[in-house]
């Protein structure tokens, strides 16, 4: 078992399917990267929660905050894993983006990507697009929405991209301007320097936190109303990004092989 926030109740709404309950409780059971998204559960749903994480022989989560939520109910200490999208590297991804044309080869553009499903990043985040726009002159092509006033001559929008459209923007991009946790993770795995915006609040969704601080990103972790430090502040050591994230693979696919028994 393991999703992007297979364990989040506010999504599961009570339903045990994604904690694996229609299985018998000596059924082997595993998990790889679940994430929660949240810090503390519904006190009505602990118990359901804590039976059945207890019948997992391996679990793995992608954030500190699923690792020390797992550890207050059950005692376990758990591993944390990357993401299934960070596990291929950009040599992977690259031989999906070439079985197509790729207009944006010969561009230098910024590319804005905005969920805001766990908090409202605007308008902080248009400002900040809107001001890193201005300091490059670089064409901003977005996956999302963007109001009007903040659009001008040199934006396009890209809501209806193609799941390789939307590999082969981020693998070109100059920067990334996101408040997306797959929108961070495609940054890093193309090493694309990235505004990645998270809430100023003690947010309980961490997993954009949790992935930078893991590479020695925290430049990169931008807090809602922060003064805006752009171009310069955010460009970091390619390699040793890439590095550090091949190092992350290892440590996660051993966790595989070993919660799969392969030797």
């Amino acid at each position: 078992m393991g999703s992007d926030q297979v364990w989040n109740p506010i999504h599961m709404k009570g339903d045990d399917t994604f904690l694996l309950g229609f299985l018998s409780s000596d059924a082997y059971k595993i998990s790889f990267s679940s994430s929660f998204a949240i810090k503390t559960l519904p006190y009505e749903l602990e118990n359901k929660y804590k039976e059945l994480l207890k019948r997992f022989k391996f679990i793995s989560v992608r954030e500190k905050n699923g690792q020390e939520l797992i550890k207050n109910l059950i005692g376990r200490k758990v591993s944390i894993t990357l993401d299934p999208t960070l596990m291929l590297n950009r040599t992977d991804w690259g031989r999906l983006t070439a079985t197509c044309p790729n207009k944006f080869k010969q561009e230098k553009y910024i590319v804005l990507y905005i969920q805001n499903y766990a908090f409202n990043p605007a308008p902080y985040i248009y400002e900040l697009l809107i001001n890193l726009q201005k300091e490059t002159g670089l064409k901003v092509y977005s996956l999302s929405h963007i109001p009007s006033i903040y659009q001008n001559e040199n934006t396009e929008i890209m809501i209806d991209a193609s799941p390789i459209t939307f590999l082969q923007v981020f693998e070109g991009a100059s920067y990334v301007v996101t408040s997306s946790f797959h929108g961070t993770a495609f940054a890093l795995n193309f090493t694309v320097p990235l505004f990645s915006v998270v809430s100023n609040k003690a947010t309980e969704d961490d997993r954009q936190v949790s992935l930078l601080k893991s590479l020695g990103l925290e430049k990169c972790i931008i807090k809602m109303g922060m003064p805006f430090k752009l171009s310069e502040e955010i460009i970091y050591d390619k390699i040793e990004v890439l590095t550090r994230l091949e190092s992350l693979r290892k440590e996660s696919m051993n966790y595989l092989c070993d919660a799969l028994k392969v030797k």
